[in-house]
């Protein structure tokens, strides 16, 4: 039992890598099922007859095929789901009225405070005036923005800007002059408990911690809340 689950893990995992790697999935999948058929045949010759060993060296491949086919079909499809969500290029400066709620903890950057906004088109990194977004006041948020389609030549992350946004499942950025709390939905209540529950424990550390040593890097193991991080750091 414990053999077909790594067998299945393993297959479905090697799927999303290939269609992550962009590798032709085909041609991936033939050589390593090869690979595999080989070295299996090799190290079981010694321990089963021959017609045994290579049937159950056909049905492990057979299966890990499958599940590598399953894997790269699952990545493909949310590739897509995600590009038919994305704003396009041609949609960027458009002023559109968002809402939704706050996934993910406003971080104060250069520009204002940034923050996930979690709405029914899909997840968009918006930013807002600085000290805008206040969750004690509730974690929906309303008002009109300008939509950007998730492109840029500038990232201190990564290398591929888009592949960052694609990882973190941002469809989009929008830029907005002024929000205003509103009223959440039953769904939405359920859906930001979690983020509401780790930005109370921020404001409690951003209280606690004032001159802690290194306590953007503490914070970021606690809660994964890498924005003060210090570049030396």
């Amino acid at each position: 039992m414990e053999e077909r689950m790594y067998l299945s893990l393993s297959g479905f995992s090697l799927g999303t890598l290939l269609v992550h790697f962009s590798l032709s999935i085909p041609l991936s999948l033939t050589a390593f099922i090869t690979l595999f058929v080989v070295l299996a045949s090799f190290v079981k010759t010694f321990s089963f007859d021959s017609s045994h060993s290579l049937r159950r060296i056909s049905v492990k491949a057979v299966s890990l095929g499958f599940f590598v086919l399953v894997g790269a079909s699952y990545a493909l499809i949310e590739i897509d789901d995600h590009k038919a969500a994305q704003i396009s290029v041609k949609q960027t400066g458009e002023q559109s009225s968002i809402r939704g709620f706050i996934c993910n903890i406003p971080r104060v950057t250069q520009y204002g405070q940034q923050a996930h906004l979690c709405s029914d088109r899909g997840r968009l990194q918006i930013n807002v005036p600085i000290h805008s977004l206040d969750l004690s006041k509730g974690m929906c948020w309303q008002g009109s923005a300008r939509l950007k389609a998730p492109r840029s030549s500038y990232n201190t992350h990564v290398k591929s800007y888009e592949r960052y946004l694609f990882s973190e499942r941002i469809i989009g950025s929008a830029s907005m002059r002024s929000v205003e709390p509103s009223r959440c939905s039953n769904y939405e209540l359920i859906a930001s408990a979690l983020t509401r529950w780790r930005w109370s424990i921020h404001e409690h550390l951003r209280e606690t911690w004032v001159d802690l040593p290194h306590r953007g890097v503490i914070e970021a193991l606690v809660l994964g809340h890498k924005a003060l991080i210090t570049p030396q750091e």
